[in-house]
C-alpha cells in the first residue's frame, strides 16, 4: 500500500472520523482477532482463514463478527480497509522512527553512548 492509495481510500470514505475511530479501535482486537482482520485484508474467505489459523469456519465466521462490531464496522470490506491502513500506519510509524533501516538489511548498527565513570563498578 502506498500513499495514493490511502489517500483514494480516505477521499472514498464519507465519515473519515468513523474511519479514523475503527482504526484506533484496532488496538481492541484479541490476538486471534488480529490475525483474522490482517487475512481479510488479502480478500482470503473463511475457509482459507480458518485452514491458516488451524481453526474451524464457524470459528473465523464468529471472529469476523467480532471484529466488525469492536471497530463498529458492517462489512468484511469495511474490515479489511481500516485493517490495511492499521498496518500500513504503523509500518509509516516504525520506518519514520527508525528512518526506514529497521525494513532493510544491511543496516549500521545503531551508536550507544560510551558507559559514564558512574556506570562503572
Amino acid at each position: 500500500m502506498n500513499e495514493e492509495t490511502v489517500d483514494e481510500l480516505l477521499l472514498a470514505t464519507p465519515d473519515t472520523f468513523a474511519l479514523e475511530a475503527a482504526i484506533l479501535r484496532m488496538g481492541q482486537l484479541s490476538r486471534r482477532e488480529y490475525q483474522v482482520a490482517i487475512r481479510l485484508v488479502t480478500g482470503r474467505t473463511n475457509l482459507a482463514i480458518s485452514r491458516e489459523l488451524g481453526i474451524s469456519e464457524g470459528t473465523v465466521k464468529v471472529h469476523v463478527g467480532r471484529i466488525l462490531q469492536k471497530l463498529g464496522l458492517e462489512s468484511r470490506t469495511g474490515a479489511a480497509v481500516v485493517a490495511a491502513l492499521y498496518v500500513y500506519s504503523r509500518q509509516n510509524a516504525i520506518g519514520r522512527y527508525t528512518n526506514g533501516c529497521a525494513m532493510r538489511r544491511g543496516c549500521p548498527p545503531v551508536a550507544r553512548p560510551a558507559p559514564s565513570l558512574s556506570d562503572r563498578g
